[in-house]
């Protein structure tokens, strides 16, 4: 078990990982070095997914205008622009891995296997991914 000085530490090297200031203190205090590497991180990851973002873009629009079987691809791709924007703005305000774990189990409710079309699990598990992604990058 690590002491509460252990944890503080732990907590700094996790903002200066992913960039969110998880205890609100918007680094008052806190070593010019630190300060730095939160602002840093959080810049890389914000550019990470705005590139990703585009990306799928990219691939949405592709996949549209060949058609036929690739609307499937369409459609998943597609469906991840809101997904991304949503992750920017909770990286911009620093949200919790909760906030992120209830994204992904809120559509994780909705894949009922039996009664989807095609459209809509592409669409679910396409806004999954982003979240799960977001979990992954930020938090593991």
């Amino acid at each position: 078990m690590q002491n509460y000085q252990q944890y503080l530490e732990n907590q700094e090297k996790d903002e200066e990982r992913n960039g969110l200031d998880l205890d609100h203190d918007k680094e008052k205090g806190e070593p010019k070095a630190h300060q730095q590497a939160v602002k840093k991180a959080k810049a890389d990851m914000i550019e990470f997914f705005e590139t990703r973002k585009k990306g799928a873009a990219k691939i949405a629009t592709e996949a549209k205008a060949k058609g036929g079987p690739s609307m499937l691809t369409a459609w998943h791709f597609a469906a991840k622009r809101q997904p991304y924007t949503e992750v920017i703005a909770a990286i911009k305000s620093d949200k919790n891995e909760a906030f992120y774990l209830a994204k992904c189990n809120e559509l994780v409710r909705k894949l009922k296997f039996k009664n989807l079309k095609q459209e809509s699990f592409q669409e679910t598990i396409g806004k999954l991914e982003v979240w799960g992604e977001a979990i992954s990058q930020l938090f593991n």
